[in-house]
C-alpha cells in the first residue's frame, strides 16, 4: 500500500512501445557536489527488477548509490564514463563491491546511502558502512539525483510477469558538505 508521502516507481505491462514492460525513473532537478545522500527505501519483491538509487555527475561519473536485487543483495559502483565510447578500452572505467544481507529488502523499508567527499565515497546500508573508495579528487561535478528500476537479467531471472511489482522510497535527505 502506497500512502502520499511515498514515491512509487511502477512495473507495468508495456504499450505503444518495443519492450514488455514499463518502469520508471526519476532525475531530480537539483544539483550539489559532494555531501551525504540517503534514501529510504522497499525494493519490488521480485527477482529480476533493478532497484536503484544513484547520482550522475556533469563530468561524467556515476556513483550507484544501490542497486538492489531481491532479495537482498546490494551493488554499490562508482563509474568512470569519461572515454566510454573511445579506444582507450585497457582503462578501468568501473570499481565496485557486491553485499549480501540477512534481511529480505522487499518486505520493510531500508536506509541506503552515501558520504561523497572531495577525497572519498562511502557507502552505507541501514547506517552502517559497507564499502569505501578512495578518489583523490577526480570527482569535481555537480550531481543530480536518480531513482530508477529496471526488469533485467542483471536483477536476477525474469518472472514471466513483473507487472505490478513496484519499488518505494518513503524518504530522500540530502547533506551539503
Amino acid at each position: 500500500m502506497i500512502t502520499s508521502n511515498e514515491l512509487q516507481l511502477r512495473t507495468l505491462n508495456a504499450t505503444d512501445c518495443h519492450a514488455k514492460w514499463s518502469t520508471g525513473s526519476m532525475i531530480s532537478k537539483a544539483r550539489q557536489r559532494y555531501g551525504f545522500f540517503e534514501a529510504r527505501m522497499k525494493i519490488a519483491d521480485i527477482s529480476g527488477i533493478n532497484n536503484a538509487f544513484w547520482l550522475v555527475t556533469d563530468d561524467h561519473f556515476e556513483i550507484d548509490i544501490a542497486e538492489v536485487h531481491f532479495p537482498n543483495d546490494v551493488r554499490l559502483t562508482l563509474h568512470n564514463n569519461n572515454h566510454w565510447d573511445t579506444e582507450k578500452q585497457d582503462v578501468m572505467h568501473s570499481v565496485g563491491f557486491d553485499a549480501r544481507f540477512i534481511d529480505n529488502f522487499s518486505q520493510d523499508y531500508h536506509d541506503y546511502g552515501v558520504l561523497w567527499t572531495p577525497t572519498d565515497i562511502i557507502f552505507e546500508v541501514d547506517g552502517g558502512p559497507v564499502a569505501a573508495i578512495k578518489t583523490n579528487g577526480a570527482i569535481k561535478g555537480m550531481t543530480d539525483i536518480r531513482f530508477s528500476t529496471a526488469v533485467t537479467e542483471y536483477g536476477g531471472k525474469i518472472p514471466s510477469n513483473p507487472a505490478g511489482h513496484h519499488m518505494y522510497v518513503k524518504s530522500l535527505r540530502v547533506y551539503p558538505l
